[in-house]
């Protein structure tokens, strides 16, 4: 591909692809410049780096086991931080682990099966669901036809506490086998995520087994066999910022050729639309109420105490499950969405893997990314910088 006296070929999507496949990004500094055929490309990445200094800071500081975080412009699909952790010591499980789908999803799919009962079985948040037993079991009698229970709890109880029993039986009786397997195939489960870094499908197994158990395992998340990765994580709450869509997720903004020449420029692009708006707008409901008084309350406690969070709207779901092979794993997707500037929109999709003892939750992570990200956006308003402030050029620390 030398150039000499021939005309500048444009690049596609796939000769960028292809490139980052020859040449992986560390995301050490802005852009790369890499050598190819006598040509000299400069990459330009879509990183923050407030962002991702902040993500890198607090894995190194806590060091779990294996952690991994994306951090997105919602309504582009810009990724502005992919960080991948391992613990000094443990074995290797591959680079980019924000890529991989080799995380349980555990309870963040109640956000897949909370949106397919609200669109296919018309739940409301406030429709309520007998619970027998305990919150966080999962066990046959919980999952009878007709049981006699003293307590009625609502889906958003549900979801902010992320009551197993209740939507195993959402699955079960709401939904069904078929709805499930709709509403993983409508998310993208199970579908090639077309960013620029090679990455892994979102992994969602058929419900083969027609028990009651095993639908109820699935629906809740009470399982190992729906996977995940962060990039997904973020995007799964990207839809939900964005009332049901979802944008191509990129890490790349352009790439020139002798310094001066643009041949590729990234553009948003829709990838899928999951749910309705009106759909996306109860799970963002939903949302808000887990770090109100859900499994994120405490991961919460700084930003509702923090000013710069008044006219902005933020919420997630957390996820928890053991894994005989990796450890304790602990997820949390979620967003922080200013009511009126596009600017101050981010999303995430943080995992972290421990041993016996945790040494962070991954819903403190998120809240620090949220509170850095907005933070710096709003200190660049303030100093009257240019308003591109989700770029490369924003380094306001907190």
């Amino acid at each position: 591909m030398s150039l000499g006296a021939e005309k500048i070929r444009a690049f596609s999507h796939d000769d960028v692809v292809n490139l980052l496949r020859k040449y992986p990004p560390r995301f050490l500094s802005g852009c790369d410049t890499v050598l190819e055929n006598d040509n000299r490309y400069i990459i330009h990445y879509s990183i923050n780096f407030t962002v991702q200094d902040c993500g890198e800071t607090l894995l190194r500081r806590y060091h779990p086991k294996y952690g991994a975080l994306v951090a997105m412009e919602p309504g582009t699909g810009r990724v502005i931080a992919a960080v991948s952790y391992t613990r000094e010591g443990e074995p290797p499980l591959g680079d980019r682990l924000y890529c991989r789908s080799l995380f349980p999803s555990a309870s963040t799919f109640k956000t897949v099966i909370a949106a397919g009962a609200i669109e296919k079985a018309h739940v409301g948040t406030d429709s309520t669901f007998p619970l027998v037993g305990r919150r966080y079991t999962l066990y046959k009698f919980q999952l009878a036809p007709n049981v006699q229970s003293g307590q009625d709890v609502s889906l958003e109880e549900a979801y902010s506490l992320s009551i197993n029993p209740i939507f195993g039986r959402i699955g079960i009786y709401a939904l069904g086998i078929a709805g499930i397997e709709e509403y993983m195939e409508k998310f993208g489960f199970n579908s090639r995520i077309p960013f620029d870094l090679d990455n892994d499908n979102p992994v969602a197994q058929p419900v083969i087994q027609e028990t009651l158990m095993h639908i109820a395992e699935v629906a809740s998340g009470f399982n190992r066999e729906t996977r995940m990765s962060p990039l997904f994580g973020a995007l799964l709450a990207s839809s939900v910022c964005e009332k049901g869509q979802m944008h191509v997720p990129y890490c790349v903004d352009s790439v020139t050729v002798m310094d001066t020449t643009t041949i590729y420029r990234a553009t948003q692009q829709p990838w899928r639309a999951p749910m309705k708006e009106s759909t996306a707008s109860q799970i963002k409901y939903l949302m808000t109420r887990v770090v109100e008084y859900g499994t994120a309350r405490h991961a919460f406690t700084y930003a509702r105490h923090s000013s710069c969070f008044d006219d902005v709207d933020y919420g997630g779901k957390t996820g928890s499950i053991d894994d005989e092979h990796m450890g304790k794993i602990d997820w949390f997707i979620g967003f922080a969405c200013h009511v009126a500037d596009p600017l101050q929109r981010i999303t995430v999709g943080v995992v972290t893997v421990h041993d016996q003892y945790w040494t962070v939750h991954s819903g403190y992570i998120g809240e620090e990314l949220f509170r850095t990200y907005i933070h710096a956006v709003q200190l660049a308003k303030k100093a009257k910088r240019p308003q591109e402030t989700g770029r490369n050029d924003v380094s306001l620390k907190n």
